[in-house]
């Protein structure tokens, strides 16, 4: 009985070594994809007048793509891309290097800009959903 325990023990261990190890494995290439993915998205965004907004208003671009959720990430580059604004933006991003939140009320994602901006400001805040 004693030796059938240990067997039985022992392949348990294996088992649970298998796993740690694909476990492992599996999260470092989840990483590695998350990573590939969030520099395609600052590519695609490089092409975009949000990252110029982004810096006007004093959030950085970098930490962006890595806190915000990578939905409303992709709803806000839609938003830009189809922006019937881009002269007003143009004009107020080629005017100063730096924009009060209170100075782009024409841009579609100033709501979503505008919490981003105050969770910066405040990172002990609770984040709100965006709409």
């Amino acid at each position: 009985m004693q030796a059938v325990s240990l067997i039985v023990l022992g392949l348990l261990g294996a088992l649970f070594l298998y796993v740690a190890v694909r476990m492992s494995m599996a999260i470092g290439q989840n990483l590695q994809q998350g990573m590939a993915f969030r520099e395609a998205l600052a590519l695609r965004m490089k092409s975009l007048r949000l990252e110029k907004m982004l810096g006007a208003i004093g959030v950085d671009s970098n930490r962006y793509l890595h806190t915000e959720p990578v939905t409303d990430i992709a709803r806000q580059m839609h938003n830009c891309q189809g922006c019937k604004a881009t002269d007003t933006c143009d004009s107020a991003l080629q005017a100063r290097p730096s924009l009060s939140l209170n100075e782009i009320e024409f841009c579609p994602n100033q709501p979503a800009l505008v919490r981003i901006r105050m969770e910066e400001d405040d990172p002990t805040a609770e984040p709100k959903q965006a709409a």
